[in-house]
């Protein structure tokens, strides 16, 4: 008798449009950090890669133009989703859930999300001072809180469910 193991279930599924859905929250996301590239219309995002590695910097927002870079008010745009679904930055709970700590620098899972950098932009602002926003550092997966919104981080928009 031959015993085969089956592969484990995949969390993340390439959508082949530039967004990778969630299967454990229902989210999508944008494979790429904004400012690293599109879709081609031909199979997996390349986020401007070449052999392997980044060809380019990912773009850094502040928090305002952040949320309307994810809001399609910028002249950049993120993938286009299907109809009914829009984009918005991510939360701090929904950002920190793409969050892989088996990894590190970046801690995300790279084989379906590409990184561009270290600190992205959340939507949530603290509660004792709306001036400060949280963002999630990749390097290590951690979040902190801003002590401006001014500063220029990196972006990555989610949609759903």
């Amino acid at each position: 008798m031959q015993i085969q193991a089956d592969a484990p279930p995949t969390r993340f599924e390439d959508k082949l449009d530039g967004t990778v859905l969630d299967k454990r929250t229902g989210l999508i996301w944008q494979i790429c950090a904004a400012g690293l590239g599109s879709h081609n219309g031909s199979g997996r995002s390349t986020c401007g890669m070449s052999s392997g590695n980044l060809s380019g910097n990912a773009d850094q927002y502040h928090w305002g133009d952040a949320l309307r870079y994810c809001n399609g008010s910028l002249a950049k745009k993120p993938p286009v989703l299907p109809a009914g679904k829009t984009w918005r930055l991510p939360n701090i709970n929904e950002l920190k859930s793409i969050v892989d700590r088996s990894q590190l620098n970046p801690a995300m899972d790279t084989s379906v999300l590409i990184a561009g950098g270290d600190y992205y932009w959340t939507s949530t602002t603290t509660n004792t001072n709306f001036a400060n926003a949280w963002t999630v550092n990749f390097l290590y997966g951690s979040a902190y809180v801003t002590s401006t919104k001014d500063w220029g981080y990196y972006v990555r928009c989610v949609a759903g469910p």
